[in-house]
């Protein structure tokens, strides 16, 4: 009697032997599911996007921009000189596949287009090599990898939410919105947008910050999983907690913005808003992603997480933020009511992920708890009908203001406890 490989008592006879053989197939198979599961989960997500047009990165910077990063990850492992033509010469063919990019933003963001042919290039590059190499290297590699996979297929998963929010609310509270800027005295997205077709360079730079959002966002993943930086939050529960819990808002208060509710009067006409009534109205295209405004929430996340940062780095986060809030509003996606909401709402997803606080702390309970209840008050009150305009316009400044402070006096006492916290 002797022992084989496998662990197992072979006798004489061919019955156990074949056993044994089946047994080995089975665990084979079983070892093959998750990598079966995991290409099965990929293709999927593949034969979506493309029906959804999800690779037409002539109208989708935000995409292009996120993969094109995969690029840039793709140097930082340090590829040798064949795998980085091999990145090139795949981006080369995506590139004859594709054809001549057209954005329909302006030629410069071709710029995003061809960096997402280079992207796809190192992503399969990478993939190839993470399969071939061991040890250190495979982690580096299977982190940027990993990175630059992500964020793409966030915003392919995010966007059929956005489409849903057209299907489901066929009619927005756009013009409740719009009656409570009007509140304030002046229409501030209106304005802004005049302001941009006088000056088409602010528009520009405005309208990119606008569009690498979702970018600035990956590059905090890298920070944390790839360059192994730490944060008083974690960046990625609080990135993409503030996306998902975000857009379930969207449903409570659905609205499109300024430039799909008013058209062509974008932003040269705006209505007089005792002609405007306070009504829900039916609006044929634009997700309804207006309150709050996501964009700003997650500028907002890189000041506030940027304070360990270098100077220079810090000034570039305070750009971005203003930079932001100018597009937001400017490009008429917004009402300056979506951004005032958002501050909280901001405050309360901070909160839920700090880590250097406990969630006894009373700081954090009470970030937590008054940002997600200041949020809802806001929502609640915006679309029961009231006439914001036969309110006196200290009344809408006084609590828009009182939102201001008591957010960010939330937001700093957190902080203030979570940098004596933090190791």
């Amino acid at each position: 009697m002797s022992t084989i490989d496998h662990g197992v008592t072979r006798v004489a006879g061919d019955t156990v032997i074949e056993g044994v053989r089946k047994t080995s197939r089975w665990d084979v198979a079983l070892a093959a599911l998750p990598r079966i599961a995991a290409a099965a989960s990929i293709a999927f997500l593949m034969l979506i996007a493309i029906r959804g047009g999800f690779f037409n990165f002539d109208n989708k910077p935000h995409l292009a921009a996120l993969i094109s990063f995969a690029f840039f990850l793709h140097c930082w492992t340090r590829p040798r000189a064949i795998e980085a033509l091999a990145a090139v010469l795949i981006a080369a063919a995506v590139r004859l596949l594709y054809g001549v990019p057209h954005p329909e933003n302006g030629a410069f963001f071709a710029i995003f287009t061809y960096g997402a042919f280079l992207g796809l290039g190192s992503l399969a590059v990478l993939a190839v090599q993470v399969t071939r190499s061991t040890g250190e290297k495979r982690e580096r590699r299977r982190g940027a990898l990993t990175a630059g996979l992500l964020a793409p297929v966030a915003f392919v998963l995010v966007g059929f939410p956005l489409r849903l929010t057209i299907m489901l609310h066929p009619k927005t509270y756009d013009y409740f919105l719009y009656n409570f800027d009007a509140s304030l005295g002046f229409q501030p997205s209106f304005l802004i947008g005049r302001a941009f077709e006088a000056i088409p360079p602010l528009r520009f730079a405005c309208g990119v910050a606008y569009d690498l959002i979702l970018l600035v966002i990956a590059c905090f993943y890298i920070g944390q999983i790839v360059g192994k930086k730490r944060f008083q939050v974690d960046v990625i529960k609080v990135f993409l907690g503030t996306l998902f819990f975000g857009t379930m808002l969207y449903h409570i208060c659905p609205a499109a913005g300024p430039v799909y509710a008013f058209g062509k009067a974008f932003p040269h006409s705006e209505p007089p808003a005792a002609q405007v009534s306070i009504e829900t109205v039916g609006i044929p295209q634009g997700p309804r992603n207006a309150m709050p405004s996501l964009h700003f929430a997650c500028a907002l996340l890189v000041w506030w997480n940027s304070r360990s940062w270098r100077f220079w780095a810090r000034a570039l986060a305070a750009l971005f933020l203003v930079l932001t809030v100018l597009a937001t509003m400017g490009l008429g996606e917004h009402y300056f009511i979506d951004l005032v909401v958002a501050l909280p709402f901001t405050v309360a997803m901070t909160a839920a992920s700090t880590t250097s606080v406990p969630m006894i702390s009373i700081e954090r309970r009470v970030a937590l708890f008054g940002g997600g209840a200041l949020t809802l008050v806001w929502l609640v009150l915006l679309r029961s009908g009231v006439n914001w305009i036969q309110v006196f316009p200290a009344f809408s400044w006084s609590m828009v203001v009182a939102t201001l402070v008591v957010s960010l006096a939330l937001e700093h006492r957190l902080a203030h406890v979570a940098e004596f916290s933090f190791d």
